[in-house]
């Protein structure tokens, strides 16, 4: 709040303290300068209210700004993720053909071996069963030949 500056009483105050009239106007409207120059550095109520608009409007400018920077950033961000994913599906994708193929070479290979230990396990049964036969035919020669030798024995007694 600004109060009148009373030029008239300060002067008459100064002459009444013994200082000579021209004096005292002179300290008077010296005075007077020094509080005009100084009232017009004091912000009024109209200057607070236009620094608050200004301020309000900068604000609100700066959160507008704010927002867009931070949408663009949330779309490059979301960009870039939907791209890494994206690529990592298809590294994913590659690895788990990759891995199929590896699994069907490993059962094929497996499949050849079985093959192979089949082939080998009937070749062992045939010589078993030919060795089988053998001695079938050996133990009935043996049983034969020991039967007879009992027959000639009984004959000999």
């Amino acid at each position: 709040m600004v109060t009148a500056f009373d030029t008239l009483t300060i002067s008459r105050s100064i002459r009444d303290a013994g200082v000579d009239e021209r004096a005292a106007e002179a300290i008077t409207q010296a005075i007077a300068a020094a509080i005009s120059r100084e009232r017009e550095s004091l912000a009024t109520q109209e200057n607070l209210d236009a620094t608050r608009v200004a301020l309000q409007t900068s604000l609100d400018k700066t959160r507008g700004e704010l927002q867009t920077n931070i949408d663009a950033t949330r779309s490059v961000l979301q960009t870039n993720i939907d791209t890494t994913r994206s690529g990592l599906q298809t590294s994913i994708d590659k690895v788990r053909v990759d891995l199929q193929a590896n699994i069907d070479a490993v059962r094929l290979e497996l499949k050849a071996d079985v093959a192979r230990l089949d082939a080998k396990i009937d070749i062992v049964e045939q010589r078993l069963i030919a060795k089988m036969g053998e001695l079938n035919n050996r133990t009935l020669l043996a049983m034969i030949t020991i039967g007879g030798l009992i027959v000639a024995a009984i004959k000999l007694l």
